[in-house]
């Protein structure tokens, strides 16, 4: 049995001004209510995950984009998963400039 149709429509709505005023924890929690009321809505989700961006939580926004019907693609979902991309990307250069730096420390010890 689904959910009645409107419920978390109201948390959606403040949680997004939330984060316009960058109140990210107080959105998240409201984001997450509504995913709890209502599971069916694909918005909410897009919502949570923009939320977790913003607070540099890609994998945990991963996670979600990754539950959303294929068919649900509209242009926040596009913008959050070039967002992770570059993240990944950012951070698998990041990894290599640590390994490559410790790399050179152990030949300058030598």
């Amino acid at each position: 049995m689904r959910p009645w149709p409107t419920l978390g429509y109201d948390r959606d709505q403040v949680a997004m001004h939330l984060i316009s005023r960058e109140a990210f924890g107080v959105a998240e929690a409201e984001l997450r209510r509504a995913v709890w009321l209502n599971p069916y809505e694909p918005r909410f989700k897009v919502h949570l995950a923009w939320c977790l961006c913003r607070q540099k939580r890609y994998s945990e926004a991963r996670e979600l984009i990754e539950q959303l019907p294929e068919d649900w693609m509209t242009e926040m979902v596009a913008d959050i998963k070039r967002l992770i991309e570059r993240w990944q990307r950012e951070n698998s250069g990041a990894l290599h400039d640590e390994h490559v730096g410790a790399e050179q420390a152990d030949e300058n010890e030598w």
